[in-house]
Protein backbone atom coordinates (compact mmCIF):
# COMPACT_ATOMS: atom_id res chain seq x y z
CA UNK A 1 0.00 0.00 0.00
CA UNK A 2 1.26 3.62 -0.53
CA UNK A 3 1.36 5.68 2.29
CA UNK A 4 2.82 8.90 0.68
CA UNK A 5 3.11 10.29 -2.59
CA UNK A 6 4.79 13.58 -4.29
CA UNK A 7 4.50 14.74 -7.95
CA UNK A 8 7.46 15.87 -9.18
CA UNK A 9 6.04 17.38 -13.03
CA UNK A 10 8.50 17.44 -15.84
CA UNK A 11 8.06 19.53 -19.20
CA UNK A 12 10.59 17.64 -22.16
CA UNK A 13 9.90 20.29 -25.24
CA UNK A 14 11.26 19.01 -28.58
CA UNK A 15 12.24 21.66 -31.54
CA UNK A 16 9.24 20.02 -33.56
CA UNK A 17 5.32 20.47 -31.91
CA UNK A 18 4.79 16.96 -32.29
CA UNK A 19 8.10 15.77 -30.39
CA UNK A 20 6.93 17.65 -27.13
CA UNK A 21 5.96 15.21 -24.32
CA UNK A 22 4.99 15.80 -20.34
CA UNK A 23 6.78 13.15 -17.87
CA UNK A 24 5.33 13.10 -13.94
CA UNK A 25 7.66 11.25 -11.81
CA UNK A 26 5.73 10.22 -9.01
CA UNK A 27 7.74 9.48 -5.98
CA UNK A 28 5.99 6.54 -3.58
CA UNK A 29 6.87 5.42 0.37
CA UNK A 30 5.12 2.30 1.11
CA UNK A 31 4.01 0.85 4.21
CA UNK A 32 7.06 -1.11 4.73
CA UNK A 33 9.02 1.80 4.20
CA UNK A 34 9.87 1.15 0.44
CA UNK A 35 10.65 4.14 -1.87
CA UNK A 36 9.95 3.92 -5.68
CA UNK A 37 9.32 5.52 -8.53
CA UNK A 38 6.38 5.79 -10.90
CA UNK A 39 6.76 7.37 -14.18
CA UNK A 40 3.80 8.47 -16.05
CA UNK A 41 4.20 10.19 -19.96
CA UNK A 42 1.49 11.94 -21.72
CA UNK A 43 2.87 12.51 -25.74
CA UNK A 44 0.93 13.70 -28.51
CA UNK A 45 -1.12 11.39 -30.99
CA UNK A 46 -2.88 12.17 -34.08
Amino acid sequence: MILDLEYRPTERNGIQENNRKVIFDLYCTSDDDSHFIIEMEQLSQN
